[in-house]
């Protein structure tokens, strides 16, 4: 289950930036997960060569 929201922002040079929060359990701890997705705009760099 997903307990969280997501906030939309407009980016630099266009395009949406989303910021994702979900409040999650580990070992019995409640912790916070962010992150970031980048839509349209310039430059799709996604970082994620390996």
């Amino acid at each position: 289950s997903y307990n969280g929201c997501i906030i939309s922002l407009p980016a630099k040079g266009g395009g949406q930036v989303r910021l994702r929060v979900a409040a999650k359990y580990q070992h019995d701890m409640p912790y916070l997960e962010l992150r970031t997705e980048r839509e349209g705009g310039e430059g799709d760099e996604d970082g994620d060569e390996g």
